[in-house]
């Protein structure tokens, strides 16, 4: 695949669709999660653990049969493809089969200085089965406007509390999304969101994700 290809499959919603029944869950989320719960084995199927030398280093997502969404910062230190493994179909660290890459891909404009169009593809040695517990999930339309103040879900392995080791049950939780600039404010990001980001959270800091 080319960066032109690549860049075609990040914001062409329309050639991300590579699989039927996209978006299909084993067992619905609650409607309401509020601070964050431990996830059940299908309710987020499409949710991947990426794991460098055998330990959890980032979440991906898995939008087919071959290929994932993750973010690009995750490469910074090691780009190594023989060192990642991807871990599916659980929401336990412990356990899960491990798959092995082919390819990374880094979108060519990411920056890791400020993050932006912090995001890359992975491309799977082999197709991976699907199962209950292992489905793509459905990418929204290139156009697709999310409005300020809607709900959405944050899913992912790591601390609850900033000096506490990393919790190896799938968390989630529901949060809202935030005016850009209302997060660009100089009492919050100070100019740090792009237009290419998106915030999502709480003012307070009950629910989110930290990097």
């Amino acid at each position: 695949i080319t960066p032109a290809e690549a860049d075609n499959l990040l914001h062409n919603g329309s050639s991300v669709s590579l699989t039927v029944g996209c978006g299909q869950r084993s067992i619905e989320p609650s409607s309401r999660i509020l601070g964050g719960t431990s996830a059940k084995n299908g309710e987020w199927p499409w949710q991947a653990s990426l794991l460098l030398r055998g330990y959890h280093k980032c979440g991906a997502i898995l939008v087919s049969v071959s290929w994932l969404v993750t973010a690009a910062h995750c490469f910074d230190w090691q780009k190594d493809v023989n060192v990642w493994t991807i871990r599916l179909g659980t929401v336990e660290l412990s356990t899960g089969n491990g798959l092995r890459l082919k390819e990374v891909i880094i979108y060519p404009g990411y920056t890791s200085l400020t993050h932006e169009n912090d995001i890359a593809l992975l491309h799977l040695s082999e197709p991976v089965s699907l199962t209950s517990n292992i489905r793509p999930v459905c990418l929204p339309e290139a156009s697709e406007i999310f409005p300020d103040d809607s709900f959405c879900f944050v899913t992912g392995w790591g601390a609850v509390r900033e000096e506490d080791d990393i919790v190896p049950m799938l968390q989630q939780g529901q949060v809202k999304i935030i005016p850009t600039e209302e997060c660009m404010s100089s009492a919050e990001y100070e100019n740090r969101i792009t237009p290419s980001m998106l915030c999502a959270g709480y003012m307070n800091g009950s629910v989110d994700t930290c990097q």
